[in-house]
This record gives structure tokens, C-alpha cells and sequence, in this order.
């Protein structure tokens, strides 16, 4: 990213900034109304129940279908949990350094976006 949003610089934001959020702002837009899934075991899993939401600065901008999860879901959570702990706890410290490093990455990159959905949230 070649802008860092600070306190500093919140009053005069280059023009590249706000080009990148409503293109964000688009594309967050074009994805409204998804059924969205649970992630259990390293995958999308469809949940048995969802919910419908809005977004609460319009009642009409459905955001998409939530998962609720059930007992079993949940269960199932947990059980992918349990069974992936002893392979995170055998990781050395410059493997979650690593990963760790590389989810910071992938927020880095998706700023924009996650700024437009929290705005339509």
C-alpha cells in the first residue's frame, strides 16, 4: 500500500485513497446479498440455518444470509480445533512468525475492502 491513513494525514488524504475505497466500495457492493458459510476443518461448510441481515444505515441493503450454527456445527468446531492444536503447538516460532506475518499481509492488501464492508455494516 503506498498510503498509510494516520492521524497526521487524516485531513488531507491523497486522491488515490478514496479512488481505492469506492472501487472497494464497488466491488464490496457487488457481493451484497451472498449466502455465507461456516469454516470448519480448513473449509467453507454450508451451515443448516441462516440468518438474514441489513445494514442498519439502510434497512433495505441486504448484506447477505449469516451462518447460525447449531450444536453439531459447533461440535465440529471444536473437534477441528482439538485435532489441528498439536500440529500449531509443534510449529516453531518462526513458523507462526511466519504466518502470522503473512495474515497481516493479506489484511494489509485488503484494507479497502474491509473498510467498505464495515462501512455498509
Amino acid at each position: 500500500m503506498s498510503f498509510r491513513l494516520t492521524y497526521a494525514t487524516m485531513y488531507n488524504p491523497p486522491e488515490e485513497m478514496h479512488a481505492r475505497f469506492e472501487q472497494a466500495l464497488a466491488a464490496v457492493r457487488g457481493r451484497l446479498g451472498a449466502t455465507h458459510a461456516l469454516y470448519i476443518d480448513g473449509k467453507d461448510a454450508p451451515a443448516s440455518r441462516t440468518e438474514d441481515r441489513a445494514s442498519p444505515i439502510d434497512n433495505h441493503l441486504k448484506l447477505g444470509k449469516f451462518p447460525l450454527a447449531e450444536a453439531g456445527e459447533v461440535d465440529a468446531a471444536i473437534g477441528a480445533a482439538h485435532r489441528a492444536f498439536p500440529a500449531w503447538r509443534k510449529t516453531p516460532l518462526a513458523g507462526r512468525v511466519r504466518l502470522m506475518r503473512r495474515a497481516a499481509d493479506i489484511m494489509e492488501e485488503r484494507v479497502y475492502e474491509m473498510a467498505a464492508a464495515l462501512v455498509l455494516e
